[in-house]
């Protein structure tokens, strides 16, 4: 299992005896040092997390903006509710004045 720590200047990534093994399971060919494969795999796993990670902001922001607009069209109807009570009321006060 890898282990991503985040912060805002790196990704520390924790490598424990799991993918150890399953490189060593992979196999290493002539072209291939272990480090090599240690590096591209956490470089495609830590590229996957924030992918994934990326989503999720993604998704919370659009729920968040969905949220604001529902928002601003209700205040809008509120408003424009009240200003025909006004409008009304006024055309009343006029008419009986």
């Amino acid at each position: 299992m890898i282990k991503v720590a985040k912060n805002t200047k790196q990704t520390t990534v924790h490598i424990d005896e799991t993918l150890l093994k399953e490189v060593k399971r992979i196999g290493i060919n002539e072209n291939k040092s272990i480090s090599q494969i240690i590096n591209e795999s956490i470089i495609d796993y830590v590229l996957v997390y924030r992918e994934n990670e990326d989503k999720e902001k993604n998704e919370h922001d659009k729920n968040l903006n969905e949220t604001i607009n529902k928002f601003k069209r209700e205040e809008e109807k509120r408003i424009q509710a009240k200003s025909a009570a006004r409008a009304i009321a006024e055309a009343k006060k006029r008419v009986l004045y």
